[in-house]
């Protein structure tokens, strides 16, 4: 039974700057996203996400989680300016994740 504990503490040690990482990546994008949206469109995904609405569907709730942070004109400046900064950001969290930066 010592082992296993030293063994689950070694892991744990080995990966926790990565699981710290993959954290704040998740935390970043729920945080920019709670500040863009309205408080009506909160509440219905809060409710979407404990089943309590089921005639929406999950694609009609991404569409307009997609339309708060992007804006509903998808062929503006405005849109591709914030995509190309998402998909930045994205880009290089995966490549900090993935030991890019020792």
């Amino acid at each position: 039974l010592a082992m296993e504990v030293s063994a689950v503490i070694t892991f744990l040690e080995a990966n926790w700057g990565w699981s710290a990482q993959l954290a704040a990546s998740m935390l970043a994008p729920t945080a920019l996203a709670s500040t863009l949206l309205n408080p009506a469109r909160k509440e219905e995904i809060a409710l979407w996400l404990m089943g309590a609405q089921t005639e929406q569907n999950w694609s009609r709730s991404f569409v307009w989680l997609f339309d708060a942070v992007f804006g509903d004109r998808h062929l503006s400046w405005r849109c591709f300016l914030r995509s190309a900064i998402a998909s930045l950001i994205a880009v290089v969290l995966i490549w900090i994740l993935m030991g890019g930066i020792r």
